[in-house]
């Protein structure tokens, strides 16, 4: 499960180092902002089928998704609940750090909690404009982007373009 997070990187470096000299829309702008939270749980689930699509069901599934919406500090890590971390024995030689997580209709919830070791993002100092639409797209964008940026100026600190 920890190796989601290095792919992760490299998927995201790749599609930083496609995108210079070419989009400057918000989306690839931002894809060095994005970050990986993974949960992974052991219980039971009901599979149910609404017309053509099949959805899980049942407490576990519910319990998963809230778990999702956590208060876990972090932009990135990997959260085994506690069953998952019993059935599976956690991650042999890795420090986990316990945690819990409280729920009005479902009580206390227990995990682990581990912290991958991320690389850090080799972002271009300058974005390249070659092309006559990169170039376009830039000046149409470029207001929209001077806004956002003096408007969220925390949110762009350590950014460079």
């Amino acid at each position: 499960m920890l190796a989601f997070f290095p792919a992760f990187k490299t998927r995201q470096q790749q599609l930083i180092k496609a995108g210079e000299g070419g989009c400057n829309c918000e989306a690839c702008c931002d894809i060095g902002q994005l970050k990986l939270k993974a949960i992974a749980h052991y219980g039971q689930a009901v599979i149910k089928k609404v017309r053509r699509l099949e959805e899980l069901a049942g407490t576990d599934v519910i319990l998963a998704h809230r778990l999702l919406k956590n208060k876990i500090p972090s932009q990135e890590y990997l959260l085994l609940t506690e069953g998952f971390y019993r059935w599976s024995g956690g991650l042999a030689g890795l420090e986990a750090e316990v945690y819990e997580e409280a729920y009005e209709d479902m009580g206390a919830v227990q995990g682990r909690l581990y912290f991958p070791d991320t690389s850090a993002l080799e972002i271009p100092e300058t974005r390249r404009f070659t092309s006559l639409a990169g170039i376009m797209a830039g000046l149409k964008l470029f207001p929209k982007a001077l806004w956002r940026r003096l408007a969220h100026p925390k949110a762009y600190r350590n950014l460079s373009y």
